[in-house]
């Protein structure tokens, strides 16, 4: 099988705030169409690597380069025109609009019409709006919101907005995705439907995902590769099986001393995770 082309390349990233050090000389690479994971610790710089890949915060030294190209001193708007579309942990969504108008707004940078046509909504603006329209139902399909379109989302169940929130990123037409902590506050159940909705569009629009994730049970199934922070190092690289049984990340998420990482492994599950993980594959 070919090797894929290198998408997103992070090079001796640190970043820091005064004295604290939230990101400390991290590097990795993402291959086009990877389904990749970031995981750690609260406070390991999960997701300040996130802020830092789609231009909230700039590193305080370091590379880093999307097809080629970096991002070093590109603020966020302009990132996002690049192909890099992100969600956050908390949702933002306008509750009184319908849930097409809500995703229509993940094209505005798109737009070009100016402050008259738009508020008065004639030429430019009436044939973007239109086109935005047009472009954003096809998603609303990808994500399952098709019979929704027309709802208010102030209506509507935790999981399906999230699924809108996931809708409005990709209707900024990335090639890569950025997802923080996707199904944080959902149960088992909805965040494995979630986790197959990002697959399928994954797979549909040929997106390269960069995810966040605390649930175990859902890296193991979904990721190809997964990184692992901790105090903002990198502790390894590996693939799901390999990350969640290394001893570093064990004593990272469970510490103590060595007999008390094996104890404290079996006792919760992690190594009967990872054989479990390693037999779902083989």
């Amino acid at each position: 099988m070919t090797e894929q082309p290198l998408l997103l390349e992070v090079r001796e990233v640190g970043l820091s705030f005064g004295g604290v050090h939230a990101i400390r000389d991290v590097s990795f690479e993402v291959r086009q169409g990877e389904f990749f994971a970031i995981i750690g610790p609260n406070g390991a710089g999960k997701t300040s690597m996130l802020n830092v890949l789609n231009g909230v915060y700039q590193p305080s030294h370091g590379e880093v380069l999307f097809a080629g190209k970096s991002l070093i001193g590109r603020r966020p708007p302009t990132i996002a025109s690049l192909g890099i579309a992100r969600t956050f942990q908390n949702l933002a969504l306008f509750d009184e609009m319908t849930v097409l108008d809500n995703v229509v707004l993940g094209r505005h940078h798109t737009m070009r019409a100016g402050i008259l046509s738009g508020g008065l909504w004639f030429g430019r603006a009436r044939r973007e709006e239109r086109q935005a329209r047009a472009a954003c139902e096809p998603l609303l399909e990808i994500m399952g919101l098709g019979e929704l379109r027309d709802h208010e989302v102030r209506d509507l169940p935790y999981g399906v907005k999230k699924r809108i929130e996931l809708a409005r990123a990709l209707a900024m037409e990335p090639r890569l995705l950025l997802l923080d902590e996707p199904v944080a506050g959902l149960n088992s159940g909805e965040s494995r439907e979630l986790a197959e909705w990002v697959l399928q569009a994954k797979e549909r629009l040929g997106l390269t995902v960069v995810m966040i994730e605390h649930d175990m049970a859902l890296v193991r199934r979904y990721a190809d590769r997964v990184l692992v922070l901790d105090f903002g190092e990198v502790i390894c690289c590996e693939s799901p099986e390999a990350a969640i049984s290394d001893p570093r990340v064990i004593r990272a998420y469970l510490g103590g001393s060595d007999e008390d990482i094996v104890r404290k492994a079996v006792s919760s599950g992690a190594v009967a995770a990872s054989q479990q993980g390693k037999e779902a594959r083989s």
